[in-house]
C-alpha cells in the first residue's frame, strides 16, 4: 500500500472558528475521482486525562456534568492542552479539578480522538503518590465531585466515554 494520501483537498471554507472549535468544510475527490463536499474537519487542541493513584491505592477520578449528554459521567480528571505539555497539564487538571497533586508522572501514549474527522489525540498520564494539597480550583463551567476509587475496583467499564475506557485499560496495563 502506497503511503502517498490517497484523497486530494480541492477547496476549504472555514465554517466556525473560535478557542474551542475550528470546524471546515472540505471539498476533496479520492483517489477513485469520487467528490465529497463537503467533508466536515474539526481542528481541535489535543487533551489529557491523568489516572492518579492515592499511597493507599486508591484513583483520584471525578463524576462531571457532561451538557452534550446531559448526565453527569464519571471520569479521569483532565482537559485541552498545549502542544507539548501532557504531563505538566495533567497534573494542572488534576490540582484544579480534584485538589490533589502528585509526585511523579508519566505519559502513557496518545491516541486519536476520531481519526475520521477530527485532527486531535487524547494522551494519558499515569502518577503515583496522589495527595490532597486543598480545595479545588474549578473553571465556572465545571460542575463535578471527586470520587475515590480502590484501584483494584478500576475497570473499563465503568466508564461511559470509549476514549477513557481504552485510558483506563492503558493505565491498569502500566500498573506492576
Amino acid at each position: 500500500m502506497s503511503q502517498a494520501p490517497p484523497w486530494r483537498v480541492l477547496a476549504e471554507r472555514v465554517v466556525v472558528q473560535d478557542r474551542f472549535v475550528d470546524l471546515r468544510a472540505e471539498r476533496v475527490v479520492t483517489e477513485t475521482g469520487h467528490v465529497l463536499d463537503p467533508y466536515w474537519v474539526m481542528h481541535l487542541k489535543d487533551w489529557v486525562v491523568i489516572f492518579a493513584i492515592t499511597p493507599d491505592q486508591q484513583v483520584v477520578l471525578v463524576r462531571q456534568w457532561r451538557q452534550g449528554v446531559k448526565q453527569w459521567v464519571l471520569e479521569p480528571p483532565g482537559g485541552v492542552i498545549d502542544a507539548g505539555e501532557p504531563v505538566a497539564a495533567a497534573l494542572r487538571e488534576l490540582r484544579e479539578e480534584t485538589g490533589y497533586t502528585a509526585q511523579a508522572a508519566r505519559h502513557l501514549g496518545a491516541m486519536f480522538t476520531d481519526p475520521a474527522r477530527n485532527t486531535n489525540r487524547l494522551h494519558v498520564v499515569l502518577a503515583a503518590g496522589a495527595v490532597l494539597a486543598g480545595p479545588p480550583e474549578r473553571e465556572a463551567s465545571e460542575a463535578m465531585a471527586v470520587e475515590l476509587l480502590p484501584l483494584a475496583a478500576l475497570r473499563p467499564a465503568l466508564f461511559g466515554c470509549g476514549l477513557h475506557m481504552a485510558a483506563a485499560g492503558m493505565a491498569l496495563a502500566a500498573q506492576p
